[in-house]
């Protein structure tokens, strides 16, 4: 099993996950990884996606504060 995957490899693999419609217990075992292991890692690919979007829609209302 690798122990090391870096941060982008990681989103490339929870993206890869999301969008094979495999559980978490068969996919894992593909990449060398626990299942355990992709569930932390797609909590925070999540979790990241979540803030980016309150980050943008802030932004976005900043803009249109700053338009009126």
């Amino acid at each position: 099993m690798r122990s090391n995957y870096s941060r982008e490899e990681r989103q490339k693999i929870v993206e890869e996950y999301i969008q094979s419609g495999k559980s978490q217990t068969v996919f894992a075992p593909e990449y060398g990884i626990k299942p355990n292991t992709l569930s932390a890692w797609v909590t925070k690919y999540k979790s990241a996606e979540a803030c980016q979007a309150a980050q943008d829609y802030i932004l976005e209302q900043d803009r249109f504060l700053a338009c009126s």
